[in-house]
């Protein structure tokens, strides 16, 4: 009876210890994981925070996606006739324009003291009356104008299709759609 409660008392140390092995291995990946999304919501926070930086890049789980950026990703899936999943990547980069180049432009006059002004450019248009009051000129803005967006979006799909079944190698596809500017790019990476 002895030699029984011995080895039932071995066989229950043994389970004991292969239940610990497990529980702490299960724990270590619980750990990691979460450490890792630590690390990713504290990027996005920088990332969203810092007002001034010149690139931002903001990583997205699926289900974290809501608002206007998944209505945008919506839309231009189905532009392109895929599914919203498969859109890996999308990159919007808004531009910033400065002129220096001096260039005339026509002035219309309106009347004796006022003038009205009209400039534009393939992204910009500028419309301003000018009014002359004593020796001072004044200039009251009308109208400004500013579209400058450049659009890259990423995705991927099977290379052949048969009878509505898409079949063999993954291929990854960019569309860019530019205007002018100098760019602040912002890039929205989607993980599963």
């Amino acid at each position: 009876m002895i030699k029984k409660l011995k080895t039932y008392l071995i066989i229950g140390a043994v389970l004991f210890l292969i239940a610990a092995v497990i529980t702490v291995n299960i724990q270590s990946k619980i750990i990691k994981k979460r450490n890792s999304e630590i690390v990713r919501l504290e990027s996005n926070n920088y990332q969203l925070m810092s007002d001034a930086r010149q690139q931002t890049n903001l990583y997205f789980r699926e289900k974290e996606i809501t608002g206007k950026l998944k209505r945008e990703r919506d839309s231009l899936a189905g532009v392109l006739k895929i599914k919203p999943k498969q859109i890996t990547k999308i990159i919007y980069i808004d531009n910033k324009i400065i002129d220096t180049v001096r260039l005339m432009v026509p002035v219309e006059r309106l009347s004796k003291t006022e003038w009205m002004l009209r400039d534009s450019t393939k992204c910009l248009l500028y419309v301003a009356k000018l009014i002359l009051e004593g020796d001072s000129l004044k200039s009251e803005r009308q109208l400004f104008e500013s579209d400058n967006r450049i659009t890259q979006l990423f995705w991927r799909e099977r290379s052949k299709k048969f009878l509505f079944i898409h079949f063999g190698k993954w291929k990854n596809y960019q569309k860019i759609e530019n205007n002018c500017g100098d760019p602040k790019i912002q890039t929205f990476y989607f993980s599963k």
